[in-house]
């Protein structure tokens, strides 16, 4: 049903999904999407997502899934992180990958505003959890997911 509702939300925002690589790899990744720029980014990309029947978690700030919209954000694979504190990231998402397959979206700039340098700790998320690191943008001028 996931697969049904994404191809056609995406057609009826007029976006489309271009693959370069194998669907597969898509099972279990770090997804790196640059340049975050938008939190419809979310959006867009769990319909993507559904439009290809993979499944997709993004660590978010622990106060979007305890608010009273919290059951969509985990519906939509939010994985809330209290960034109060300091967290043992890296072993935190290899423990997931134990548990399921799917694809952690990372946005290595860690910000919406323009950065010069990316943060590294996907590098370190991937080796742990011994995944391949794919990356992803999307082009808003053509409406382009490119995956």
């Amino acid at each position: 049903m996931k697969k049904f509702l994404g191809k056609l939300l995406l057609k009826l925002v007029g976006w489309k999904v271009v693959l370069h690589g194998d669907v597969d790899n898509l099972d279990r990744c770090i997804l790196v999407v640059t340049p975050h720029t938008h939190n419809s980014e979310y959006i867009l990309g769990n319909l993507a997502y559904w439009s290809l029947g993979k499944k997709l978690k993004v660590i978010i700030k622990d106060a979007h899934t305890k608010a009273w919209y919290g059951g969509v954000v985990k519906g939509l694979g939010g994985i809330g992180i209290d960034r109060s504190q300091k967290n043992d990231l890296v072993n935190f998402v290899a423990n997931e990958f134990k548990k399921d397959n799917f694809s952690l979206v990372i946005t290595p700039e860690g910000t919406r505003s323009y950065v010069t340098k990316w943060k590294k700790g996907f590098y370190y998320m991937a080796l742990e959890a011994k995944v391949p690191i794919c990356l992803a943008v999307g082009d808003f001028g053509t409406k382009t997911m490119f995956l």
